[in-house]
């Protein structure tokens, strides 16, 4: 397999990265609603079936959906139908009205929409069917959050890709690419190329002074700051870079309106390869160059590590945007390319197997844990410590250890995903 070059990483960038507003999961469902209801916008809806895999069910069941106060599967797919804006995708829901809203919460409330586990191996899948006055909907995303397969109206196919990714840059096989190239790409890429990191420094950024200065979901970062008096030095930058990150995802969870820039399908995994990276550029009082080439760093390992750990896992895939921050703030502070290698042994050394129970308001606090983490172990292997090649799933080599890594997540999560969607459903809630 080729190794990726400059502009084959910039393409990577520019296809991993988009803006998202919410959770991509609801998000997803709502692009698929809306493009079977594309194809037959007049009629009367009669039925609808979703048909999810485990992880879209998971990550779907109780995050905030953004300036509607709606959670849940049904909410999103309501959304969807009543929006019909397809040509958003991910941004779809920030079309949402008033009356779409109202409108939405009938259809929600009516019984008609009804959510099924599919029977399907892929980690990503949605699958709606729309019965409207006249005609019957089929419409199939899988692979990745807009990656359409699959569109019929009355047994006619009308659309049918069986690709992955129609646009031929995907991550959803391990990316041919070392952390050597990633390194030299951005130290020499004109930064006028960088404008997709430049945008999700804007996003991700406003997203943070939105949770710091409004209460959403747990108010992870907005308590976490009013806990130390933020300072430039000492133990308060590490509390100043978690709570700028973890303001951010709690109003991304906590539904704000504003969008994130994702990384891989994940808000949160944008977040948090590009917050802390600026937060401490900040600080150090760093430039706009050399903050962009820092975030554009943890955003290319973020992806690099990401396509081999799945895009969907039982596994937390903040974890893998941690160590993407953890080497563009490594970078930030003088750090090399060795450097870096010793992050990413140290950052799977401490935060492997943390567990993806879903899109919650909840995220926010794993969102502060990896962050902190980040913060740690560069702090660590700036001054020469890295965990040995004798500890636990640590190999001599980086590479190795990506390996160990990634299998855990591909291989030991389908029975725990099972396990927690299950724990999920049986639970008895208390309103």
């Amino acid at each position: 397999m080729k190794e990726r070059s400059g502009p084959d990483l910039l393409m990577l960038l520019e296809s991993e990265l988009q803006p998202s507003q919410g959770c991509t999961e609801p998000a997803a469902i709502a692009f698929t609603a809306a493009l079977a209801r594309k194809q037959a916008p007049e009629e009367a809806i009669r039925d609808v079936q979703i048909y999810a895999s485990r992880n879209v069910i998971k990550n779907a069941y109780s995050v905030a959906i953004g300036g509607t106060g709606k959670k849940g599967i049904e909410a999103a797919a309501a959304l969807g139908l009543c929006i019909a804006h397809p040509e958003a995708k991910l941004q779809i829901l920030s079309y949402a009205c008033e009356e779409h809203i109202s409108a939405a919460e009938k259809l929600a409330g009516s019984g008609m929409i009804k959510v099924h586990l599919a029977d399907t191996p892929e980690l990503l899948y949605i699958e709606v069917h729309l019965q409207t006055e006249h005609s019957f909907i089929k419409v199939i995303v899988s692979g990745h959050h807009t990656n359409v397969t699959s569109i019929e109206a009355n047994g006619i196919t009308l659309f049918s890709n069986s690709e992955r990714d129609s646009k031929g840059e995907s991550i959803d096989n391990p990316v041919a690419v070392s952390l050597e190239a990633i390194w030299q790409y951005i130290s020499e890429a004109d930064i006028n190329d960088l404008r997709i990191i430049k945008e999700a420094i804007r996003l991700n950024s406003s997203l943070a002074a939105e949770g710091s200065n409004k209460a959403f979901g747990l108010n992870v970062g907005k308590l976490s700051s009013q806990c130390n008096a933020v300072e430039d030095s000492g133990n308060n930058y590490i509390n100043y870079t978690i709570s700028l990150t973890a303001s951010a995802c709690d109003a991304r969870m906590g539904g704000s309106v504003l969008s994130a820039m994702s990384n891989s399908g994940s808000g949160n995994q944008g977040i948090t390869s590009t917050v802390p990276v600026v937060a401490v550029g900040e600080l150090l009082g760093k430039n706009e160059d050399e903050i962009i080439r820092a975030v554009g760093l943890s955003n290319l390992v973020t992806i690099y590590i990401k396509s081999q750990f799945g895009r969907l896992s039982a596994f937390c895939g903040v974890t893998v945007a941690s160590i993407g921050a953890a080497c563009g703030i490594a970078r930030l502070q003088g750090g090399t390319l060795e450097t870096l290698k010793a992050i990413i042994q140290n950052m799977i050394g401490t935060s492997t197997g943390m567990l993806c129970d879903g899109a919650k308001a909840g995220c926010a606090l794993k969102v502060a844990s990896c962050t902190y983490a980040a913060i740690q172990a560069t702090n660590l292997a700036l001054r020469g410590v890295e965990i040995q090649a004798t500890d636990g799933i640590i190999e001599s080599k980086v590479e190795d250890s990506i390996r160990n890594f990634c299998t855990l997540a591909k291989e030991a999560g389908s029975k725990a995903d099972e396990l927690i969607l299950s724990m999920m459903l049986q639970k008895t809630l208390v309103h």
